[in-house]
């Protein structure tokens, strides 16, 4: 869309033009992002470091985690620092948290 970055076309017209909803033409040009994509991340960048850290010590001792122990391990941390999250069930993030 160079003729919308160089003014020859509005962003009404682009968004009619390529049909794309002007809103999302609008924030993206920009530069406005209210949320990262994809889903929203339960833990800060920080907790999840920690975290892969205390996961990574385990293993360095010879005691390597399952997913269900990695798991049980957020589920006790979320439980510790007082944290409830909704999405969980019991503050355990379900199985399908794992892979994420």
């Amino acid at each position: 869309m160079p003729s919308l970055v160089n003014g020859v076309l509005s962003i009404h017209a682009a968004a009619r033009t390529h049909n794309i909803a002007y809103g999302t033409l609008h924030n993206r040009f920009h530069g406005c992002r209210i949320k990262t994509t994809g889903g929203q991340t339960v833990l800060t960048a920080n907790e999840e470091e920690a975290i892969l850290s205390s996961i990574l010590k385990c293993s360095d001792w010879g005691f390597p985690l399952i997913p269900q122990d990695v798991r049980m391990f957020v589920k006790i941390y979320l439980d510790k620092t007082g944290r409830v999250i909704h999405r969980f069930s019991d503050n355990l993030p379900g199985s399908d948290w794992e892979g994420s």
